[in-house]
């Protein structure tokens, strides 16, 4: 009983919260349609080219293949080991799965462009999907990455 007074009162006297603050994704465009991009990382690595970056079909479909291409120019010499695709349903990660880009060597001066798909079931919640893709070097850290959302 005196262990769970004093741990009660160290509590209360240091405004300690005694259980975990989950982190929730962040933030995510709005659901427009066309899909908005953005870049909410990696701009001191790599530029995103949004008229250049898409998904197909837009908007996703049930029962279909979403295609999702990201472009841009590097500001240095990068290795893109991996891209992963990561989604959220309800502030909650219920999807993140790497992929091996077609081209590994993002250059100055040169446009880098690579698509991934997403198989989209044909049943699916009808709710809003934050979708982030990032550009992942071989130590496993974020070069870049670009946002969207949808709904079905």
């Amino acid at each position: 009983m005196f262990k769970t007074l004093a741990l009660a009162t160290a509590v209360a006297a240091h405004e300690f919260t005694p259980y975990a603050a989950v982190q929730g994704a962040g933030d995510f465009p709005a659901v427009t349609t066309p899909m908005t991009f953005v870049q909410n990382a990696g701009t001191d690595n790599f530029n995103i080219i949004m008229d250049q970056t898409s998904g197909a079909p837009d908007p996703p479909a049930l029962g279909t293949t979403e295609q999702f291409t990201i472009s841009g120019i590097s500001t240095h010499p990068l290795t893109i080991e991996k891209l992963e695709f990561r989604c959220w349903l309800f502030g909650a990660k219920v999807y993140d799965e790497k992929f091996d880009p077609t081209t590994t060597q993002a250059l100055p001066g040169t446009v880098w462009s690579a698509s991934l798909p997403f198989d989209v079931p044909s049943v699916a919640p009808s709710t809003e999907y934050d979708v982030e893709v990032a550009a992942v070097d071989s130590a496993g850290n974020d070069l870049f990455s670009m946002r969207t959302a949808f709904k079905f």
